[in-house]
């Protein structure tokens, strides 16, 4: 029979420690920076920033940023893959509804990586995008963030 103490011991030992709860990998930020509102048919541009104030060494960490509805992407710095593994590569008329940065390392105790996403917003104004950016390592953290833009007429 389980102690309740016990349940807890075996469950966690079946677990990288930090996997479950992100014990270890504490202080990972992710922000987004971009201006408030932006026109219809006009390019947006808004970074992504991620920051590891924490003690644990993020190396291969994947960043993926789902861009906001009727936009297509146009640029990223570094340059992104612009699809997921699984689909070939992109033609310029087809839209790509995510980029993905892979191979990030985030050194402990301030180590960051900036990234820029510009997208072209599509018609019709008097609306609100929303973009979502997500850091994720294998073995120790997920955290996703969103910023809203306005679209002007």
């Amino acid at each position: 029979m389980f102690t309740p103490a016990a349940f807890i011991f075996v469950f966690l030992g079946n677990f990288a420690a930090g996997t479950a709860f992100g014990a270890i990998c504490d202080g990972i930020f992710l922000r987004q920076l971009g201006p408030t509102s932006v026109s219809a048919d006009q390019i947006l541009s808004y970074k992504i920033q991620v920051v590891n104030e924490g003690a644990c060494n993020l190396e291969g960490v994947q960043v993926t940023d789902y861009l906001p509805r009727r936009t297509l992407y146009r640029e990223g710095q570094p340059t992104p893959s612009q699809v997921p593994s699984d689909r070939p590569a992109p033609r310029d008329h087809l839209p790509v509804h995510q980029v993905q940065w892979m191979g990030v390392h985030l050194p402990p105790r301030g180590g960051s990586a900036v990234f820029e996403v510009k997208v072209l917003v599509l018609s019709p104004g008097k609306r609100t995008i929303t973009d979502t950016a997500c850091l994720e390592h294998p073995s120790s953290v997920r955290i996703c963030n969103t910023i809203d833009f306005w679209v002007n007429d």
